[in-house]
């Protein structure tokens, strides 16, 4: 049986830190969904959300998705969404769907300058 993944929101206003444990799937998308969807409300326009993937071991194209929806969610909101901490088979999975370089695409906007070499949405994108 999976791993129920667990979602920690801390922080608001300038900056929401979503901390993911666990396995992180199409079961718990909608959990997922929900979480980001919290994160982008408790932040402010031009703050930060830093979604920390340390403690998942378990990613799929669904929860993928999820975190690609949320970013733009979150750049119309004017708010940057930050991926850290994934290693191993989450990071694979990262490279392999090329969701880095999408999210890097997506935070080029009309503000003119591209994402730093961490993931990031700008606002504006």
């Amino acid at each position: 049986m999976a791993e129920q993944p667990t979602i920690r929101l801390t922080g608001a206003g300038p900056l929401v830190r979503v901390e993911l444990f666990g396995e992180v799937d199409i079961a718990s998308r909608a959990d997922l969904d929900r979480g980001m969807s919290a994160a982008i409300a408790r932040t402010v326009d031009g703050g930060r959300i830093v979604v920390d993937l340390a403690h998942v071991g378990f990613v799929d194209c669904a929860a993928v998705t999820s975190l690609l929806r949320a970013a733009k969610e979150a750049a119309a909101h004017g708010v940057r969404l930050e991926l850290v901490g994934a290693s191993g088979i989450v990071d694979r999975l990262l490279t392999v769907t090329r969701t880095r370089q999408i999210l890097e695409t997506i935070s080029t906007g009309p503000r003119g300058s591209a994402a730093p070499r961490s993931t990031h949405i700008k606002p504006g994108a």
